[in-house]
């Protein structure tokens, strides 16, 4: 099995256990640790959003960008 064919195995292992995973049907410690991943990087975001390098960046990436679809 080349490398290329086993990236796609692992890709699609990866997005059967997601797709046919059951929030309900994990861990309760496991369920705390996603909610707290999520929570922080909510805060991340709204932290860094107004950040100097998150405007430069935005500058320097919309010109590879096509036309806005939505508003």
């Amino acid at each position: 099995m080349n490398t290329r064919t086993q990236r796609r195995a692992i890709t699609r292992e990866l997005a059967r256990f997601a797709t046919q995973s059951c929030y309900d049907a994990l861990p309760r410690e496991v369920q705390a640790e996603a909610v707290r991943t999520l929570v922080n990087w909510v805060g991340c975001v709204l932290g860094g959003c107004n950040d100097p390098s998150v405007t430069i960046a935005e500058n320097t990436v919309r010109h590879f960008g096509g036309a806005p679809q939505a508003t």
